[in-house]
Protein backbone atom coordinates (compact mmCIF):
# COMPACT_ATOMS: atom_id res chain seq x y z
CA UNK A 1 0.00 0.00 0.00
CA UNK A 2 2.94 2.53 0.68
CA UNK A 3 4.94 1.62 -2.26
CA UNK A 4 1.55 2.34 -4.06
CA UNK A 5 0.96 5.58 -2.47
CA UNK A 6 4.39 6.87 -3.33
CA UNK A 7 4.12 6.01 -6.85
CA UNK A 8 1.02 7.88 -7.22
CA UNK A 9 2.86 10.88 -5.68
CA UNK A 10 5.88 10.82 -7.41
CA UNK A 11 3.63 10.35 -10.89
CA UNK A 12 1.24 13.54 -9.51
CA UNK A 13 4.61 15.77 -8.91
CA UNK A 14 5.88 14.90 -12.04
CA UNK A 15 2.30 15.45 -13.69
CA UNK A 16 2.36 19.17 -12.25
CA UNK A 17 6.38 19.58 -13.70
CA UNK A 18 7.30 20.92 -10.54
CA UNK A 19 10.73 22.44 -9.40
CA UNK A 20 11.25 21.75 -5.97
CA UNK A 21 15.09 22.49 -5.87
CA UNK A 22 13.92 25.82 -3.77
CA UNK A 23 12.85 23.71 -1.08
CA UNK A 24 9.26 24.45 -1.40
CA UNK A 25 6.38 24.22 -4.80
CA UNK A 26 3.02 24.22 -4.40
CA UNK A 27 0.05 23.46 -6.23
CA UNK A 28 -3.55 25.04 -6.29
CA UNK A 29 -6.51 23.04 -8.19
CA UNK A 30 -9.76 21.80 -7.77
CA UNK A 31 -10.33 17.37 -7.37
CA UNK A 32 -13.03 15.97 -7.25
CA UNK A 33 -12.79 13.23 -4.34
CA UNK A 34 -13.86 9.85 -4.81
CA UNK A 35 -15.95 9.58 -1.38
CA UNK A 36 -17.26 13.03 -1.70
CA UNK A 37 -21.20 12.57 -1.82
CA UNK A 38 -21.60 15.58 -3.85
CA UNK A 39 -18.85 14.27 -6.10
CA UNK A 40 -18.27 18.25 -6.77
CA UNK A 41 -14.79 19.47 -7.54
CA UNK A 42 -12.72 20.99 -3.79
CA UNK A 43 -10.37 23.32 -3.99
CA UNK A 44 -7.29 21.67 -2.46
CA UNK A 45 -3.65 23.23 -1.55
CA UNK A 46 -0.82 20.83 -1.69
CA UNK A 47 2.15 22.04 -0.75
CA UNK A 48 5.59 19.54 -1.31
CA UNK A 49 9.14 20.49 0.24
CA UNK A 50 12.83 18.92 0.87
CA UNK A 51 11.94 19.48 4.56
CA UNK A 52 9.47 18.78 6.34
CA UNK A 53 7.20 21.95 7.20
CA UNK A 54 5.53 22.22 10.76
CA UNK A 55 2.02 22.96 10.83
CA UNK A 56 1.50 25.29 12.91
CA UNK A 57 3.34 27.54 10.63
CA UNK A 58 1.61 26.79 7.57
CA UNK A 59 -1.87 26.88 9.10
CA UNK A 60 -2.08 30.49 10.35
CA UNK A 61 -0.60 31.55 6.84
CA UNK A 62 -3.28 29.77 4.80
CA UNK A 63 -6.28 31.24 7.15
CA UNK A 64 -4.44 34.64 6.72
CA UNK A 65 -5.93 34.42 3.24
CA UNK A 66 -9.78 33.85 4.22
CA UNK A 67 -9.75 30.05 3.29
CA UNK A 68 -11.27 27.74 5.87
CA UNK A 69 -9.41 24.86 6.70
CA UNK A 70 -11.86 21.56 6.40
CA UNK A 71 -8.92 19.17 6.93
CA UNK A 72 -5.24 18.10 6.22
CA UNK A 73 -3.07 15.00 4.97
CA UNK A 74 0.61 14.94 5.66
CA UNK A 75 3.18 12.51 4.28
CA UNK A 76 6.45 11.62 2.79
CA UNK A 77 7.34 10.30 -0.06
CA UNK A 78 10.71 9.51 -2.55
CA UNK A 79 11.78 10.99 -5.94
CA UNK A 80 14.89 10.65 -8.09
CA UNK A 81 16.45 9.67 -4.30
CA UNK A 82 14.88 12.17 -2.47
CA UNK A 83 12.92 12.57 0.24
CA UNK A 84 9.70 14.72 -0.88
CA UNK A 85 7.38 16.05 2.08
CA UNK A 86 3.90 16.59 0.79
CA UNK A 87 0.77 18.40 2.58
CA UNK A 88 -2.79 18.48 1.11
CA UNK A 89 -5.45 21.00 2.81
CA UNK A 90 -8.98 20.68 1.38
CA UNK A 91 -10.39 24.09 2.33
CA UNK A 92 -13.67 26.07 1.95
CA UNK A 93 -14.40 29.17 0.04
CA UNK A 94 -16.82 31.59 -0.01
CA UNK A 95 -15.94 32.15 -3.72
CA UNK A 96 -14.75 29.43 -5.26
CA UNK A 97 -14.23 31.27 -8.79
CA UNK A 98 -11.76 34.10 -7.34
CA UNK A 99 -9.21 30.81 -6.00
CA UNK A 100 -9.18 29.94 -10.12
CA UNK A 101 -8.83 33.31 -11.14
CA UNK A 102 -6.11 34.80 -8.83
CA UNK A 103 -4.55 31.13 -8.37
CA UNK A 104 -0.73 33.00 -9.78
CA UNK A 105 -0.44 35.48 -7.07
CA UNK A 106 -1.61 32.92 -4.26
CA UNK A 107 0.59 30.56 -5.29
CA UNK A 108 3.50 33.48 -5.30
CA UNK A 109 2.69 34.80 -1.99
CA UNK A 110 2.45 31.24 -0.42
CA UNK A 111 5.81 30.62 -1.63
CA UNK A 112 7.44 33.70 -0.95
CA UNK A 113 5.91 33.24 3.02
CA UNK A 114 7.23 29.80 3.27
CA UNK A 115 10.10 30.48 1.59
CA UNK A 116 11.12 33.26 2.80
CA UNK A 117 11.49 33.80 6.85
CA UNK A 118 11.05 37.63 6.87
CA UNK A 119 8.45 37.87 4.81
CA UNK A 120 5.16 37.10 7.03
CA UNK A 121 1.82 36.48 6.41
CA UNK A 122 -1.03 38.94 7.92
CA UNK A 123 -5.29 39.61 7.60
CA UNK A 124 -4.19 41.87 4.19
CA UNK A 125 -3.56 38.23 2.27
CA UNK A 126 -7.22 38.49 1.76
CA UNK A 127 -6.93 41.13 -0.52
CA UNK A 128 -4.69 38.40 -2.50
CA UNK A 129 -7.63 36.12 -2.69
CA UNK A 130 -10.41 38.95 -3.09
CA UNK A 131 -8.76 41.74 -5.26
CA UNK A 132 -5.86 39.60 -6.83
CA UNK A 133 -3.06 42.00 -4.84
CA UNK A 134 -0.08 40.54 -5.66
CA UNK A 135 2.73 40.22 -2.38
CA UNK A 136 4.57 43.65 -2.89
CA UNK A 137 0.87 45.66 -3.57
CA UNK A 138 0.45 43.70 0.58
CA UNK A 139 3.72 44.94 1.49
CA UNK A 140 2.47 48.51 0.49
CA UNK A 141 -0.61 48.16 1.59
CA UNK A 142 1.11 47.08 5.26
CA UNK A 143 3.32 50.28 4.83
CA UNK A 144 0.78 52.29 4.86
CA UNK A 145 -1.82 51.16 7.35
CA UNK A 146 1.72 51.51 9.88
CA UNK A 147 2.23 55.31 8.73
CA UNK A 148 -1.29 55.86 9.13
CA UNK A 149 -1.31 54.20 12.75
CA UNK A 150 1.37 56.09 13.30
CA UNK A 151 -0.72 59.92 12.18
CA UNK A 152 -3.91 58.54 14.27
CA UNK A 153 -3.00 56.79 16.88
CA UNK A 154 -6.37 55.74 17.75
CA UNK A 155 -6.86 53.95 14.02
CA UNK A 156 -4.94 50.72 15.16
CA UNK A 157 -3.23 48.68 12.64
CA UNK A 158 -6.50 46.04 13.50
CA UNK A 159 -8.91 48.59 12.54
CA UNK A 160 -7.38 49.81 9.64
CA UNK A 161 -6.54 46.41 7.95
CA UNK A 162 -9.81 44.85 9.05
CA UNK A 163 -12.11 47.92 7.42
CA UNK A 164 -9.48 47.68 4.19
CA UNK A 165 -10.60 44.29 3.80
CA UNK A 166 -14.44 44.93 4.40
CA UNK A 167 -14.36 47.27 1.92
CA UNK A 168 -12.09 45.51 -0.55
CA UNK A 169 -13.40 46.88 -3.81
CA UNK A 170 -12.32 50.49 -2.13
CA UNK A 171 -8.66 48.72 -1.69
CA UNK A 172 -8.34 47.35 -5.24
CA UNK A 173 -9.45 51.26 -6.42
CA UNK A 174 -6.41 52.71 -4.09
CA UNK A 175 -4.56 50.42 -5.73
CA UNK A 176 -5.50 51.18 -8.81
CA UNK A 177 -4.63 55.07 -7.84
CA UNK A 178 -1.18 54.48 -6.35
CA UNK A 179 -0.44 52.86 -9.78
CA UNK A 180 -1.67 55.25 -12.15
CA UNK A 181 0.13 57.96 -9.89
CA UNK A 182 3.47 56.45 -9.81
CA UNK A 183 4.48 53.64 -12.64
CA UNK A 184 7.01 55.23 -14.96
CA UNK A 185 5.21 53.69 -17.55
CA UNK A 186 1.62 55.47 -17.51
CA UNK A 187 0.28 56.48 -19.94
CA UNK A 188 -2.07 59.40 -19.81
CA UNK A 189 -1.90 59.60 -16.11
CA UNK A 190 -4.24 62.61 -15.29
CA UNK A 191 -7.17 61.08 -16.88
CA UNK A 192 -6.80 57.20 -15.18
CA UNK A 193 -5.70 59.39 -11.59
CA UNK A 194 -9.17 61.76 -12.13
CA UNK A 195 -11.22 58.37 -13.01
CA UNK A 196 -9.81 56.72 -10.26
CA UNK A 197 -10.90 59.59 -8.20
CA UNK A 198 -14.40 59.61 -9.19
CA UNK A 199 -15.20 56.02 -8.38
CA UNK A 200 -13.31 56.33 -5.25
CA UNK A 201 -15.82 59.27 -4.19
CA UNK A 202 -19.04 57.35 -5.27
CA UNK A 203 -17.70 54.17 -3.27
CA UNK A 204 -17.03 56.28 -0.39
CA UNK A 205 -21.12 56.67 -0.24
CA UNK A 206 -21.22 53.32 0.66
CA UNK A 207 -19.47 52.83 4.17
CA UNK A 208 -21.21 51.96 6.74
CA UNK A 209 -19.87 53.32 9.56
CA UNK A 210 -18.33 57.11 10.60
CA UNK A 211 -14.73 55.61 12.27
CA UNK A 212 -14.05 53.33 8.84
CA UNK A 213 -15.33 56.25 6.45
CA UNK A 214 -12.39 58.22 8.24
CA UNK A 215 -9.90 55.62 8.35
CA UNK A 216 -10.52 55.13 4.49
CA UNK A 217 -10.36 58.53 3.85
CA UNK A 218 -7.54 59.49 5.74
CA UNK A 219 -5.97 56.68 3.76
CA UNK A 220 -6.60 58.04 0.68
CA UNK A 221 -5.55 61.47 1.33
CA UNK A 222 -2.36 59.64 2.12
CA UNK A 223 -2.37 58.51 -1.05
CA UNK A 224 -3.26 62.25 -2.58
CA UNK A 225 -0.49 63.40 -0.58
CA UNK A 226 2.61 61.37 -1.75
CA UNK A 227 5.19 63.05 -3.57
CA UNK A 228 7.29 60.27 -4.24
CA UNK A 229 8.15 56.12 -3.73
CA UNK A 230 10.72 53.69 -4.51
CA UNK A 231 7.87 50.82 -4.94
CA UNK A 232 8.44 50.46 -8.40
CA UNK A 233 12.34 50.71 -8.06
CA UNK A 234 11.83 47.02 -6.15
CA UNK A 235 13.95 47.55 -3.54
CA UNK A 236 13.45 45.59 -0.32
CA UNK A 237 12.56 48.29 2.48
CA UNK A 238 9.68 50.32 0.98
CA UNK A 239 9.62 54.39 1.16
CA UNK A 240 6.69 57.10 0.70
CA UNK A 241 7.31 60.81 0.89
CA UNK A 242 4.51 62.79 2.18
CA UNK A 243 3.70 66.56 2.12
CA UNK A 244 2.23 66.37 5.48
CA UNK A 245 1.16 69.94 5.39
CA UNK A 246 -2.07 69.24 3.45
CA UNK A 247 -2.82 66.24 5.97
CA UNK A 248 -2.82 69.05 8.76
CA UNK A 249 -6.49 69.17 8.99
CA UNK A 250 -7.00 65.02 10.06
CA UNK A 251 -4.13 65.62 12.77
CA UNK A 252 -3.24 67.57 15.58
CA UNK A 253 -0.78 69.88 17.15
CA UNK A 254 2.60 70.51 15.31
CA UNK A 255 3.14 68.91 11.85
CA UNK A 256 6.22 68.51 9.63
CA UNK A 257 5.87 69.68 6.10
CA UNK A 258 7.85 66.89 4.34
CA UNK A 259 8.15 63.61 5.57
CA UNK A 260 9.68 60.02 4.35
CA UNK A 261 8.26 56.85 6.01
CA UNK A 262 10.22 53.50 5.19
CA UNK A 263 8.41 50.14 5.65
CA UNK A 264 9.92 46.99 6.26
CA UNK A 265 8.75 43.38 7.88
CA UNK A 266 11.95 43.96 10.26
CA UNK A 267 12.29 47.94 10.56
CA UNK A 268 10.16 51.26 10.51
CA UNK A 269 11.30 54.93 9.99
CA UNK A 270 10.53 58.24 9.80
CA UNK A 271 12.27 61.10 9.06
CA UNK A 272 10.49 64.84 9.09
CA UNK A 273 11.48 67.69 7.77
CA UNK A 274 10.08 71.60 8.48
CA UNK A 275 11.36 72.68 4.99
CA UNK A 276 13.62 71.73 2.03
CA UNK A 277 16.93 73.15 4.32
CA UNK A 278 16.66 71.45 7.92
CA UNK A 279 19.08 69.54 9.94
CA UNK A 280 18.55 66.79 12.17
CA UNK A 281 19.92 63.41 14.01
CA UNK A 282 18.57 59.88 13.88
CA UNK A 283 17.64 58.34 16.40
CA UNK A 284 17.04 54.48 17.67
CA UNK A 285 13.84 54.72 18.96
CA UNK A 286 12.15 52.55 21.90
CA UNK A 287 9.01 53.37 21.69
CA UNK A 288 7.65 51.08 19.33
CA UNK A 289 3.85 52.38 19.78
CA UNK A 290 4.31 55.85 19.12
CA UNK A 291 7.64 56.41 17.70
CA UNK A 292 6.63 59.07 15.56
CA UNK A 293 5.12 61.35 18.47
CA UNK A 294 8.55 60.78 19.96
CA UNK A 295 10.55 61.94 16.37
CA UNK A 296 8.17 64.87 15.75
CA UNK A 297 8.67 66.36 19.39
CA UNK A 298 11.98 66.51 18.73
CA UNK A 299 11.51 67.72 15.62
CA UNK A 300 10.26 70.62 17.01
CA UNK A 301 13.11 71.08 19.53
CA UNK A 302 15.62 71.41 16.14
CA UNK A 303 13.61 74.18 14.51
CA UNK A 304 14.11 76.14 17.58
CA UNK A 305 17.12 75.28 18.07
CA UNK A 306 18.77 75.32 14.68
CA UNK A 307 16.78 78.71 13.73
CA UNK A 308 20.53 80.90 13.75
CA UNK A 309 22.47 77.98 12.18
CA UNK A 310 20.00 76.85 9.22
CA UNK A 311 16.44 77.52 8.94
CA UNK A 312 14.92 74.82 9.74
CA UNK A 313 14.59 71.87 12.02
CA UNK A 314 14.73 68.42 10.98
CA UNK A 315 14.46 64.49 13.13
CA UNK A 316 14.63 60.86 12.30
CA UNK A 317 13.87 57.56 13.98
CA UNK A 318 13.28 53.96 13.73
CA UNK A 319 12.55 50.91 15.97
CA UNK A 320 13.39 47.09 15.22
CA UNK A 321 10.99 44.80 15.91
CA UNK A 322 13.77 42.84 17.39
CA UNK A 323 14.55 43.44 21.02
CA UNK A 324 17.79 45.48 21.88
CA UNK A 325 19.44 42.65 23.95
CA UNK A 326 19.48 40.27 21.12
CA UNK A 327 20.18 42.71 18.42
CA UNK A 328 24.23 42.24 17.35
CA UNK A 329 26.08 45.05 16.00
CA UNK A 330 26.52 43.87 12.28
CA UNK A 331 22.82 43.25 12.21
CA UNK A 332 21.93 46.65 13.54
CA UNK A 333 24.00 48.14 11.34
CA UNK A 334 22.37 45.86 8.29
CA UNK A 335 18.79 47.81 9.33
CA UNK A 336 20.54 51.23 9.61
CA UNK A 337 22.19 50.22 6.30
CA UNK A 338 18.81 49.80 4.48
CA UNK A 339 16.81 52.70 6.21
CA UNK A 340 19.27 55.41 5.34
CA UNK A 341 19.49 54.20 1.33
CA UNK A 342 15.82 54.24 1.63
CA UNK A 343 15.84 57.89 2.40
CA UNK A 344 18.43 58.57 0.00
CA UNK A 345 15.66 57.51 -2.85
CA UNK A 346 13.07 60.22 -1.92
CA UNK A 347 15.79 63.38 -2.53
CA UNK A 348 17.46 64.13 -5.83
CA UNK A 349 21.28 63.92 -6.42
CA UNK A 350 23.45 66.61 -7.63
CA UNK A 351 25.77 65.77 -10.53
CA UNK A 352 27.75 68.88 -12.00
CA UNK A 353 25.36 71.19 -10.83
CA UNK A 354 22.23 69.44 -12.13
CA UNK A 355 19.04 67.70 -10.70
CA UNK A 356 19.14 64.06 -11.35
CA UNK A 357 17.04 61.58 -9.86
CA UNK A 358 16.61 57.60 -10.65
CA UNK A 359 14.53 56.79 -14.10
CA UNK A 360 11.72 54.69 -12.20
CA UNK A 361 10.83 58.10 -9.23
CA UNK A 362 8.01 60.10 -10.64
CA UNK A 363 7.95 63.07 -8.24
CA UNK A 364 5.41 65.65 -7.62
CA UNK A 365 7.54 68.10 -5.22
CA UNK A 366 10.13 70.09 -6.46
CA UNK A 367 13.70 69.19 -6.36
CA UNK A 368 14.97 68.24 -3.39
CA UNK A 369 18.70 67.84 -2.85
CA UNK A 370 19.51 69.24 0.02
CA UNK A 371 19.38 66.36 2.54
CA UNK A 372 21.61 65.80 5.65
CA UNK A 373 21.70 63.50 8.56
CA UNK A 374 23.39 63.68 12.14
CA UNK A 375 24.15 61.12 15.11
CA UNK A 376 21.58 60.75 17.79
CA UNK A 377 20.54 58.60 20.57
CA UNK A 378 21.70 54.99 19.58
CA UNK A 379 23.49 55.75 16.23
CA UNK A 380 26.58 58.14 17.54
CA UNK A 381 28.77 55.50 15.46
CA UNK A 382 26.72 55.83 12.80
CA UNK A 383 27.74 58.22 10.44
CA UNK A 384 30.93 57.15 8.56
CA UNK A 385 28.47 53.78 7.46
CA UNK A 386 25.92 56.99 6.32
CA UNK A 387 28.36 58.73 4.86
CA UNK A 388 30.38 55.16 2.94
CA UNK A 389 26.21 54.54 1.75
CA UNK A 390 26.31 58.37 0.31
CA UNK A 391 29.66 57.82 -1.26
CA UNK A 392 28.76 54.67 -3.05
CA UNK A 393 25.68 56.25 -4.50
CA UNK A 394 27.67 59.00 -5.29
CA UNK A 395 25.45 61.42 -3.69
CA UNK A 396 26.60 64.79 -4.39
CA UNK A 397 27.37 66.03 -0.54
CA UNK A 398 30.03 62.70 -0.17
CA UNK A 399 31.11 62.71 3.80
CA UNK A 400 29.18 65.72 4.14
CA UNK A 401 25.81 64.11 4.52
CA UNK A 402 26.21 62.82 8.09
CA UNK A 403 27.90 64.67 10.61
CA UNK A 404 31.20 62.99 12.67
CA UNK A 405 32.86 60.32 11.38
CA UNK A 406 36.26 59.69 10.92
CA UNK A 407 36.16 62.84 8.75
CA UNK A 408 34.36 65.33 10.75
CA UNK A 409 34.08 65.53 14.78
CA UNK A 410 32.34 64.00 17.71
CA UNK A 411 30.08 66.87 19.12
CA UNK A 412 29.32 64.15 22.12
CA UNK A 413 33.16 64.08 22.48
CA UNK A 414 33.92 67.79 22.36
CA UNK A 415 30.89 68.09 24.22
CA UNK A 416 29.68 71.07 21.97
CA UNK A 417 26.27 71.24 22.87
CA UNK A 418 27.07 71.23 26.78
CA UNK A 419 29.50 73.61 26.55
CA UNK A 420 27.02 76.60 24.47
CA UNK A 421 24.34 75.51 27.58
CA UNK A 422 26.59 75.95 30.24
CA UNK A 423 27.76 79.37 28.62
CA UNK A 424 24.32 80.65 28.87
CA UNK A 425 23.82 79.16 32.53
CA UNK A 426 27.44 80.74 33.44
CA UNK A 427 26.23 84.34 32.68
CA UNK A 428 23.48 84.22 35.41
CA UNK A 429 26.04 82.39 37.85
CA UNK A 430 28.19 85.57 37.03
CA UNK A 431 25.25 88.37 37.87
CA UNK A 432 25.31 86.59 41.16
CA UNK A 433 28.82 86.54 41.93
CA UNK A 434 29.34 83.21 41.34
CA UNK A 435 32.05 81.30 38.99
CA UNK A 436 30.87 77.37 38.82
CA UNK A 437 34.72 76.64 37.82
CA UNK A 438 35.72 77.71 40.90
CA UNK A 439 32.91 77.78 43.71
CA UNK A 440 30.88 74.24 44.11
CA UNK A 441 27.39 74.65 43.33
CA UNK A 442 24.57 71.26 43.76
CA UNK A 443 22.79 70.56 40.90
CA UNK A 444 19.07 69.23 40.42
CA UNK A 445 18.30 68.19 36.80
CA UNK A 446 16.43 66.41 33.96
CA UNK A 447 18.77 64.55 31.66
CA UNK A 448 20.54 61.60 31.59
CA UNK A 449 24.66 61.00 32.98
CA UNK A 450 24.99 58.85 29.60
CA UNK A 451 23.25 61.98 27.22
CA UNK A 452 25.06 64.12 25.03
CA UNK A 453 23.75 67.30 27.17
CA UNK A 454 23.07 66.66 30.72
CA UNK A 455 26.19 64.42 31.05
CA UNK A 456 28.89 65.99 29.40
CA UNK A 457 27.54 69.27 30.87
CA UNK A 458 28.07 67.79 34.70
CA UNK A 459 31.77 66.76 33.60
CA UNK A 460 32.40 70.08 32.40
CA UNK A 461 33.11 71.43 36.28
CA UNK A 462 34.40 69.11 39.40
CA UNK A 463 32.83 71.57 41.17
CA UNK A 464 29.25 70.52 40.39
CA UNK A 465 27.24 68.61 43.11
CA UNK A 466 24.84 66.37 41.41
CA UNK A 467 21.97 65.98 43.83
CA UNK A 468 19.48 64.30 41.36
CA UNK A 469 18.38 63.99 37.98
CA UNK A 470 15.39 62.38 35.84
CA UNK A 471 15.35 60.65 32.43
CA UNK A 472 13.30 59.08 30.21
CA UNK A 473 14.22 55.90 32.02
CA UNK A 474 16.25 56.47 34.93
CA UNK A 475 16.21 57.99 38.23
CA UNK A 476 19.19 59.42 40.39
Amino acid sequence: MQEILQEACAQLIKKEDLKISKEVALVLREETLAASIKNKPEPLIRIFSHKQLILSDILPVITDYGFRILNEVSFASRLDQQEIYISKFRIDLEEPKLFKAHKKNIIESLLKTLRDKETISCKLFRLIYKEDFCIRGILLFRAIVHYENQLVAEFNTNHISDALIKYHTISKLFLDYFDHKFAPDTEKRAEKLSQDTDALQSAFKKIESAGEDRILKLFFAILENLLRTNYYMDKRPIAIKVDTSKLRPALSGLQPNIETFVYDNTFRGLHLRMDLVSRGGLRYSSRSDDYRLEIKALMAAQEGKNAIIIPSGAKGGFIIDKPKNRLGKKEFRSYYTLFIDALLDMVDNKVEGKIVRDDKIVAYDKPDSYFVVAADRGTSNMSDVANDIAKKRGFWLGDAFASGGSNGFSHKKLGITAKGALRSTQRFFIEKGVDFYQKPITVVGIGSMSGDVFGNGMLESDQFKLLAAISHDEVF
